[in-house]
């Protein structure tokens, strides 16, 4: 019986992961993409009303995309979609571009326009659904922002507009200028 128990014993003890050195091992990589979304979702919650709901992304082998999804409890109009997705996309990248333990595992840094995905679902203030032909949907995917509404005419969604991440950052530039000098 002693052997069985010594036996058992050493079994026990080879089959524990235990480290020569006292050093950490570094975070991996789904911990460092938690950790930017975590700190993104805070600082929009906080800074503009965005509330997190999801997260997306591709990271297989590097990371090529990280997404974020939102509930906004206000009807807007594409001007202010405009300056949601832009607000979500540049923090996300900056929050992930200044992270120097992430860019080893990056496929790409800069990570860019193209490397995000921002998905705003605009509610009533009440959080019921926004009434047919008015704003539902804005997203900013591989660059492109769209603009979707829910039609009267079919019941699904329909893009209403769409731009580049390059043409909207002008377009949102361009009218902050404007309305500086007015």
């Amino acid at each position: 019986m002693k052997i069985v128990w010594f036996l058992f014993l050493m079994v026990t003890i080879a089959s524990c992961n235990l480290r020569s050195n006292n050093k950490p091992s570094p975070p991996g990589k789904e911990t460092l993409v938690n950790e930017v979304r975590n700190q993104t979702f805070k600082q929009l919650k906080e800074e503009i009303g965005l509330q997190p709901f999801g997260v997306g992304g591709r990271m297989m082998d590097q990371i090529k995309v990280i997404g974020l999804n939102f509930h906004y409890y206000k009807e807007v109009d594409i001007n202010q979609a405009r300056k949601l997705l832009l607000a979500a996309g540049t923090l996300l990248m900056s929050n992930i571009n200044i992270n120097e333990q992430i860019r080893p595992h990056l496929e790409n840094y800069p990570f860019g326009p193209n490397n995000i995905r921002i998905r705003i679902f605009f509610e009533k203030p009440n959080g019921s659904k926004v009434d047919l032909d008015n704003l539902s949907v804005a997203t900013l995917i591989d660059g492109i922002l769209e603009y979707d509404i829910k039609s009267s005419e079919t019941g699904r969604l329909k893009t209403i507009y769409e731009e580049t991440f390059e043409d909207a950052a002008f377009k949102l530039n361009t009218c902050m200028i404007y309305t500086n000098y007015q």
